[in-house]
C-alpha cells in the first residue's frame, strides 16, 4: 500500500512531460514483454523471395507494414523484438553497474581516509579512459555475446555512479542520526544498509533512469559497429548497421531503427530530469521532504 500510494504521489508530482515520458517507457516495457504476442511474422525467419519488399497490408493474413529487409526478414517484428534486446541489456548493465557504483562510493563515502583514496584512483583509472573505447576494446578482448555487452556496457559505466554515490555518503556520514547510530555501538554494516543506503535511494533512482539512456546507446553503438550481440539477433543498432548500405533507396530500414533508438534515449533522459528535480532534497515543495 505505501508503494502504490508513493507511485501516485510521484505521478502527481511530475509534470506533463514527466508523465509522457514515464507512460511512454511503461508502454515500451508492456511491448518489450509482449514481444511474442505482437509480431506478426518471426523476425529471425528469412526469404529471399521477399528481400526489399515494400510494406504490404492484406486482409486474409498479417502482411509487412514497415516492409522487409535485405534478407526477407519482417522490419517491424524486428523492430519490436528489439525493444526487447535493448531495453534488457540496458537494465542488466545499469544493474550491474549500479551495484559495484553503489558499493565503491559508499565504502569510499562512509570510511573516509585511505580507503576513500585508494577506491576513488581506482575510479579515476576508469574515468580516465573514453568509456565508449573501453566498452568497444571490453568487447574485442571477450568477443561478441550478450553477457559480454552487458559486461562492457557495466564496466564502464560503475566508475561515475561510485562518484556521485560517494558524495553523498560523505554528507550523510556526519548526520546526526548516523552519529547517533554510531554513539550506540551499531557496526559499520548495519550503519550503511540501514542509514546511508535508504537515504540515497533517490540519487540511485535519477543515476539508474538517466544512465539507461546511455546504456541503450551505448549497446546499440557496439552493435552498429559489430561488437554487440550477435548480428543475426534483432538489435536496433545492427538494424541501422544492416540498413545504411540502402539507405537512398531504402531509407526506412536505418530510419525505423534509428528513430526508435532516439525516442528511448529521449525518453529516459527527460524522465531522468524530472526525477531529479522531484526527487532532489533541496527542492521546494519536494514530496519526499
Amino acid at each position: 500500500m505505501q508503494g502504490s500510494k508513493g507511485m501516485r504521489d510521484l505521478w502527481r508530482h511530475l509534470s506533463w512531460t514527466g508523465r509522457l515520458s514515464l507512460a511512454g517507457i511503461a508502454l515500451l516495457v508492456v511491448v518489450a514483454f509482449a514481444a511474442p504476442w505482437l509480431v506478426p511474422h518471426d523476425p529471425m525467419e528469412t526469404d529471399p523471395m521477399r528481400r526489399l519488399a515494400a510494406p504490404t497490408a492484406t486482409a486474409t493474413g498479417p502482411g509487412f507494414w514497415l516492409g522487409c529487409d535485405q534478407y526477407g526478414q519482417d522490419v517491424f517484428s524486428r523492430l519490436v523484438y528489439g525493444t526487447r534486446l535493448s531495453l534488457g541489456i540496458g537494465f542488466s548493465a545499469r544493474t550491474f553497474a549500479l551495484a559495484i557504483g553503489l558499493v565503491v562510493g559508499l565504502l569510499a563515502g562512509y570510511f573516509g581516509g585511505w580507503t576513500d583514496w585508494l577506491l576513488m584512483r581506482l575510479v579515476d583509472i576508469f574515468l580516465a579512459f573514453p568509456s565508449l573505447l573501453l566498452a568497444i576494446a571490453i568487447s574485442m578482448v571477450l568477443g561478441n555475446g550478450l553477457l559480454t555487452v552487458i559486461l562492457a556496457i557495466g564496466v564502464v559505466g560503475w566508475a561515475e555512479t561510485a562518484r556521485i554515490v560517494r558524495s553523498q555518503a560523505m554528507e550523510l556520514r556526519s548526520a546526526e542520526f548516523v552519529q547517533a547510530a554510531q554513539t550506540m555501538g551499531a557496526g559499520h554494516l548495519r550503519i550503511i544498509l540501514t542509514h546511508l543506503l535508504p537515504n540515497c535511494l533517490p540519487l540511485i533512482i535519477v543515476i539508474f533512469a538517466m544512465g539507461m539512456a546511455t546504456a541503450i546507446l551505448a549497446e546499440a553503438s557496439l552493435s552498429f559497429l559489430g561488437l554487440g550481440v550477435d548480428p543475426a539477433l534483432p538489435t536496433w543498432g545492427g538494424m541501422v548497421a544492416a540498413g545504411k548500405d540502402y539507405l537512398w533507396a531504402y531509407p526506412g530500414l536505418a530510419l525505423y531503427p534509428g528513430c526508435c533508438i532516439a525516442l528511448v534515449v529521449i525518453l529516459f533522459n527527460v524522465l531522468g530530469d524530472e526525477l531529479r528535480d522531484v526527487l532532489d532534497p533541496g527542492r521546494k515543495g519536494n514530496w519526499l521532504a
